[in-house]
């Protein structure tokens, strides 16, 4: 599992600010303060919300003894830079959720994968400010150099570790990809979509094994905590490559005949990702230090996932029914929150 995680690094997060910059539009919002105030309601205070939630239950919380049974990276990372020594009570990781939850941008050790929400706020918010002043004659030219500025960031505080306020390393390297996002609707609506079945698998084997090279010259990806590798060209090889693979792949799926419940499962997912981010790591963290007795044996992190995505998945209708403020979403029925339509 570990070595399929490695292989995947390269394109997992880096796909979703590509595919958010391909969503991009500014059909509903024709100024800055609409479109901020529109983010806002449903990817910044649900951050806040369910950050806040989610660290209420956190065992560690009660008793900070149980942070030996379950070290993650961004825990090990950033406790340096939060608390000077390590925690003793209950009040030091109360300050040090407040401060990577308000601060940081990272959220909290038990709801880790929320920062991707914080991040694709503020990568949001930063490109529709940069689409929305410059003029139209030469917007694509200003476009492509705030990507690249983007880039460069990134790289150089991956490069010299450096750490930002509210995740913005990360926040700029987010930033080229949905950029890049932005610039390939054209190429994916009017080409990738109508190129023949055998083209799109030809270009799929020959996109193979340059993804293939790219991570391994350019080494381990873990994009959450801006580290990007130590190779510029390694990175964009495996990154772009990796994306217009799962770009391509999808198009073709979607072209097989009966596929309409498999599309139908990943707009539902969509549609619930921030119920599934934050609670399929809840239930993982917290059954590695409940039993972590048991999570060297063979079939522990099997059932754990397993466990973790039943769970999940039955809480969908919980958040959208009952919690639905905290998503900053309407009220729906149960019925409705596990529609695959």
């Amino acid at each position: 599992m570990a070595e399929v995680t490695s292989m995947t690094a390269a394109f997992r997060m880096t796909t979703f600010f590509f595919l958010s910059g391909y969503l991009f539009s500014t059909r509903k919002h024709t100024n800055i303060s609409s479109y901020v105030k529109s983010k806002t309601k449903t990817l910044l205070l649900p951050y806040f919300c369910m950050s806040l939630v989610f660290s209420f239950f956190d065992i560690r919380l009660y008793n900070v003894s149980t942070i030996q049974y379950h070290h993650c990276a961004d825990f090990l990372i950033l406790h340096h830079l939060v608390v000077p020594s390590p925690i003793q009570n209950s009040i030091q990781y109360i300050y040090f959720e407040i401060v990577n939850i308000f601060v940081s941008g990272t959220s909290t050790p038990i709801s880790t994968p929320l920062w991707f929400v914080s991040v694709l706020f503020w990568a949001s918010i930063c490109f529709y400010i940069i689409h929305h002043i410059t003029p139209k004659k030469n917007k694509n030219i200003y476009i492509l150099g705030y990507s690249f500025v983007c880039l460069s960031v990134g790289w150089i505080c991956n490069i010299f570790h450096y750490f930002l306020p509210l995740n913005f390393h990360v926040v700029c390297s987010a930033s080229f990809y949905f950029s890049m996002g932005y610039f390939a609707k054209s190429l994916i609506n009017n080409h990738l979509n109508t190129m023949p079945t055998r083209y799109l698998v030809l270009l799929l084997v020959i996109i193979s094994p340059i993804y293939l090279y790219g991570i391994n010259v350019n080494g381990q990806i873990t994009f959450y905590l801006n580290s990007l590798g130590g190779n510029l060209f390694g990175l964009l090889v495996s990154t772009l490559s990796g994306i217009a693979g799962i770009v391509i792949t999808f198009i073709l799926l979607s072209r097989i005949p009966g596929t309409s419940v498999i599309g139908g499962l990943f707009r539902n997912l969509a549609r619930n990702a921030l119920i599934f981010l934050a609670m399929h790591y809840w239930v993982i963290v917290t059954c590695d230090i409940i039993f972590h007795k048991y999570n060297q044996l063979p079939l522990y992190k099997y059932t754990n996932l397993l466990a973790a995505l039943i769970i999940t998945i039955a809480s969908f209708s919980l958040f959208r029914n009952k919690l639905y403020k905290l998503l900053g979403k309407e009220k729906i029925s149960i019925k409705e929150s596990y529609s695959l339509e």
